[in-house]
């Protein structure tokens, strides 16, 4: 160590036991008085051949006043010692994973006590928020909160969340959804399927013909948007929706034989209740291509054209708005 260095330098070879160094013996001139005491550090100028670089250094700090006596380079030597014990040293490239894990167990007692803590890479939060990747599949899109997805990046960068633990959260959202929201949507939907056969009876029509009178409806008086919206929140053909919708259309009047196949032009009628069934009726062949299709796919675009020109007879317009 510097410190033993530099004492047994200070001591020379001879040296028996601590203590300070043995004062030579004063120097003669040949006229008989005593040559110029050395200085006190003389001890130490054997570093000059045994170690230079050590010896430029300590020469340096003595003449810049930096140390005065052995008692001063003793103290300084101790104390750098100390620092350099506290000083955080990392492990070798080599290093096996269970000392890497010592280590950072190691350093984390050092520095906890002062508020902080050593972590994985991989347990640490990302940059900023937006460094997040939130998934959330198994939820419709149209029942995300863009927002509240945002509120919920800034929180758990605000805790420290890394990426693994805002996946595990996302997921068992996702799990709730699908075992718990899911479910309680498809009991809804069935109860409003009861109801609405018992109004269709009440009403003395068949429950089918009342759906389709519904969708009709729907598509006449809503956007393509509009609808596009709600059958992607799985309302489309959802009995209640259905139920409102055919009740306004038989206030206005409207007789739901034409949807039935009954009386007036029967091959418009017949046209008119394949495009209602094809944009209402999940049954129907091209409903998917309808209602989940790609809007520049020409068999789309075919679809389009066939339920305009469905419209345009029935009702004398180009299209179901």
């Amino acid at each position: 160590m510097l410190v033993d260095r530099l004492l047994l330098s200070a001591e020379g070879e001879g040296a028996v036991g601590g203590g300070d160094p043995a004062p030579a013996p004063a120097a003669v001139v040949a006229n008989g008085a005593p040559a110029a005491a050395a200085p006190w550090y003389a001890p130490a100028e054997s570093l000059k051949t045994s170690d230079p670089e050590i010896w430029q250094s300590f020469e340096k700090s003595v003449q810049s006043g930096g140390h005065k006596d052995w008692a001063g380079v003793a103290k300084h030597a101790i104390s750098l010692e100390k620092r350099l014990g506290a000083a955080i040293t990392l492990p070798g490239k080599d290093a096996k994973p269970e000392d890497v894990e010592k280590w950072g167990k190691d350093i984390n007692d050092k520095v906890k006590g002062h508020g902080y803590a050593v972590v994985k890479a991989s347990s640490a939060p990302p940059e900023s928020p937006d460094k997040y990747e939130v998934k959330l599949d198994a939820v419709p899109e149209t029942l995300r909160s863009e927002p509240l997805i945002g509120e919920f990046r800034t929180i758990a960068h605000e805790e420290g969340l890394s990426q693994g633990a805002v996946s595990k959260l996302t997921a068992l959202y996702e799990k709730m959804f699908t075992e718990t929201v899911q479910p309680a949507l498809a009991i809804d939907k069935e109860q409003s399927k009861k109801q609405f056969d018992q109004w269709a009876e009440s009403v003395g029509k068949e429950s089918k013909a009342l759906q389709a009178f519904g969708g009709a409806w729907l598509r006449k008086n809503f956007s393509e948007e509009e609808v596009g919206k709600l059958d992607k929140l799985g309302l489309g053909d959802h009995p209640a929706l259905l139920k409102l919708i055919a009740q306004a259309g038989l206030d206005t009047g409207e007789d739901v034989s034409i949807i039935e196949g009954e009386g007036g032009d029967s091959s418009v009628d017949t046209e008119f209740n394949d495009v209602v069934k094809m944009t209402s009726d999940p049954t129907h062949p091209d409903y998917k291509l309808w209602t989940s299709g790609n809007h520049q796919d020409p068999k789309w675009l075919a679809l389009e054209a066939k339920r305009d020109a469905a419209y345009k007879k029935k009702y004398g317009t180009g299209s179901a708005t």
